[in-house]
């Protein structure tokens, strides 16, 4: 229901920004949506994780809609003109996915990019570092002028966007990711780590479940809300009233699994 919502919400304000004239604000307003479809679309990819026991995969697609969060919170934050530095970064990208590409299309056996496809990749990439200087290149060159730091991290933009305390949860999805050590012997859906999970499980479901639901609704309110009507209002209100409900829906399951389990292993041989 709580992503129905938002994808509800969203389109009136999409529907809205249509009228506005050609402009910063306009473009401010069409990246800020294009970031929350994406967080819908996410959050989608969670509940299907959810429904299906896999706690673990779960946060790790929270992590990402984390990070689309943070990142809209900061372009939120700073307007149209970061809001234009994030779409130029395009040309950033671009360019180190060209260089990685070439660097590997042999041993794939595929074919390089042409002369003129390298060409207007380089030329865009040349066009925005001479527009925003020598920073621009690194990874959220975009937030760079903004934030006064030459190299911010993902770190330096949760702090912006005042998140930082989410820390702790978005390591944990970065876990899930890799294949580090950590990542062999936590395991969301064992209730005790010392057992193996080789599939689904449902435990483990509830930092994920109310994570999601927090981060969707803090998505959909810094997209939707700022020069709120009457209807934005009441679809804010009414998504911090579900989302206040689902960790104690999720918490009332974990309890009742928790007693299971110790039921089940006080009866068994």
């Amino acid at each position: 229901m709580l992503l129905t919502m938002s994808r509800e919400w969203y389109e009136w304000a999409h529907n809205r920004n249509k009228s506005l004239k050609s402009g910063k604000k306009k473009q401010l307003r069409a990246i800020l949506i294009r970031l929350l479809v994406r967080g819908c679309q996410v959050t989608d990819e969670i509940i299907c994780l959810l429904e299906n026991g896999f706690a673990d995969g779960a946060m790790a697609r929270w992590r990402i809609l984390h990070e689309i969060a943070v990142v809209a919170a900061v372009i939120s934050h700073y307007g149209g003109s970061i809001a234009e530095r994030y779409l130029d970064h395009q040309a950033v990208e671009s360019k180190r996915a060209m260089d990685k590409y070439l660097a590997c299309y042999k041993g794939l056996g595929y074919k390089p990019l042409s002369g003129r496809e390298q060409a207007k990749i380089v030329k865009a990439y040349d066009k925005a570092i001479a527009r925003y200087g020598k920073a621009f290149k690194n990874d959220y060159g975009w937030a760079a002028f903004h934030l006064k730091n030459d190299r911010p991290t993902f770190a330096d933009l949760e702090k912006e966007a005042g998140r930082a305390e989410m820390r702790s949860y978005y390591q944990l999805g970065n876990d899930n990711i890799h294949a580090g050590i950590k990542s062999m012997y936590v395991r969301l859906g064992l209730l005790n780590y010392d057992g193996l999970l080789a599939g689904r499980s449902n435990a483990g479901l509830m930092d994920p479940g109310q994570n999601a639901a927090h981060t969707l609704t803090q998505l959909s309110v810094i997209v939707c809300l700022p020069a709120p009507a009457l209807d934005d209002l009441v679809a804010a209100n009414m998504m911090v009233m579900l989302r206040d409900e689902v960790p104690k829906s999720f918490y009332k399951a974990h309890r009742q699994l928790r007693r299971d389990d110790k039921m089940w292993r006080k009866g068994s041989p």
